[in-house]
């Protein structure tokens, strides 16, 4: 895993072996952020179900002005900080160490808001449709959340304030958006 574009662009990541992460391959990622493409820079950008930290540290290194990373596996956290000390971008990034659904409520409570969420449950995981609406409460208006899952999950059309607005495929992979 590696950061394709930006002031880190390059740089290897570390990957955790062993354990139930599955990283977002450079393809989709490359993908995901030439769909995004100028709506990342200067963006607020939250990773929920991060592991090691590789897509925002991706809206890093192209500019966010900070990305929030939400992952309760504490060895995923320890990979997440060495990433962030690897490409010099700890400086603009905050990692919350709990379960999404604690992480959204405190950053609810916190009145934290979001330009693009990105969120990568575990494929296994039924559509986190709760996990969805909590998020959806985060976005800036005219913000965007994207779903990373499998191609076989069936997107609903909403999800309370937000709507379905394409759906693309990457092999296994299917990236959902919703505004």
């Amino acid at each position: 895993m590696r950061v394709i574009a930006g002031t880190a662009k390059g740089r290897k990541l570390k990957t955790l072996a062993g354990i139930s992460i599955r990283p977002t391959s450079d393809k989709v990622k490359e993908a995901l952020f030439s769909i995004l493409a100028n709506l990342v820079f200067d963006s607020m950008f939250l990773d929920v179900y991060a592991g090691a930290g590789g897509i925002g540290i991706e809206a890093l290194s192209r500019g966010c002005k900070k990305a929030f990373f939400v992952e309760k596996n504490p060895v995923a956290i320890r990979c997440i900080r060495y990433n962030l000390e690897v490409t010099r971008l700890n400086d603009k990034a905050q990692i919350i160490c709990m379960t999404a659904p604690k992480a959204l409520s405190l950053l609810d409570s916190r009145f934290e808001k979001f330009d693009i969420i990105f969120l990568d449950p575990p494929y296994a995981l039924e559509f986190p449709e709760k996990d969805i609406l909590a998020a959806g409460k985060l976005l800036n208006k005219g913000g965007l959340l994207v779903l990373e899952s499998d191609k076989k999950r069936k997107a609903e059309n909403a999800i309370g304030n937000l709507t379905l607005t394409r759906e693309k495929y990457y092999g296994d992979t299917k990236l959902i958006f919703y505004i």
